[in-house]
């Protein structure tokens, strides 16, 4: 089984911190937990030029990089990944797990994969998906059988292995016209992107009576967009930080001098105290605590 990463990125800055840091973690902590399993990468050359002296650092984390990615983000963020998708099934079969940048796997973390997964069930925000479109069901051009009553499927990890199946979730990913929403925040690629790829699965593995695997053991992954929304974006900063210097030091010394942000002196143990459950905690500092270890 390969496991997949595909993203671009769109600007520098501070905006981007905390995305240029899962781009040098999110392999870290994927290779660790998986050696033997082949890490792939895909993504545009823009990227690459943005990265500039990061590049080389991130790029060696994976076994296999693609910088040729075509399709450009728009109002959905999530085209990268299902271009690479397409890809990876023409070329190599369905037989591989797609994980999103701001995954960070610990060893086990997908221990209970089977043929159909995914991240966990986010069926608490259901009012919130129903408000995005808002009667506006005419305008996504959906097949007739969506009727817009199942629960999204959270996609920072998709798993459908089976070549006929995830071509036609792959097709109806691009039939559904979610970008044409008036949306709830205006020009909101979020909004736009939940639709089209998370409720789309929703409904589509509900068509097909598809009871996918939950991959919700969270002491054995973080998923940083859980904890986004209930932390500042320094704090993630200064944890993300804390992480690379010691896993990534080489990359991290890099990163240092081309976005020395003036980041709070935060204590790192308050940090994971507060934005972390200790179960989660633990396996995200498992590798921290062996290369101190080493270090005594």
């Amino acid at each position: 089984m390969r496991i997949i990463q595909a993203f671009t990125l769109q600007r520098t800055g501070f905006d981007a911190a905390s995305g240029i840091l899962d781009w040098m973690l999110s392999p870290y902590y994927a290779k660790r937990a998986y050696p033997k399993h082949t890490l792939v990468l895909y993504t545009n050359q823009k990227s690459v030029e943005l990265l500039g002296e990061l590049w080389p650092y991130i790029a060696k984390q994976y076994d296999e990089v693609h910088t040729d990615l075509i399709r450009g983000i728009e109002y959905i963020f999530s085209m990268p990944k299902f271009e690479a998708m397409e890809r990876e099934l023409r070329h190599h079969g369905p037989d591989f797990v797609m994980i999103d940048n701001d995954m960070y796997l610990f060893v086990g973390a997908l221990s209970k994969i089977s043929d159909y997964c995914i991240y966990y069930d986010d069926s608490h925000l259901m009012n919130w998906y129903k408000a995005i479109v808002s009667n506006q069901y005419g305008v996504l051009n959906a097949p007739s059988w969506m009727q817009w009553t199942a629960i999204p499927y959270n996609c920072a990890i998709i798993r459908i292995n089976n070549d006929q199946l995830l071509s036609e979730y792959i097709s109806l990913f691009y039939q559904v016209k979610a970008e044409n929403l008036k949306c709830i925040t205006r020009k909101n690629p979020l909004e736009h992107t939940m639709v089209k790829e998370q409720w789309v699965l929703g409904e589509f593995f509900e068509h097909y009576n598809i009871k996918p695997e939950y991959i919700k053991n969270r002491h054995k992954s973080l998923h940083k967009g859980c904890i986004k929304p209930f932390a500042r974006p320094t704090q993630l900063i200064a944890l993300q930080e804390y992480l690379a210097s010691w896993l990534i030091p080489e990359a991290y010394k890099v990163y240092k001098k081309v976005y020395n942000f003036d980041i709070p002196n935060y204590d790192i143990n308050w940090c994971l105290d507060t934005l972390l459950q200790p179960y989660e905690k633990e396996g995200l500092l498992e590798p921290v605590k062996e290369k101190q270890k080493k270090c005594v």
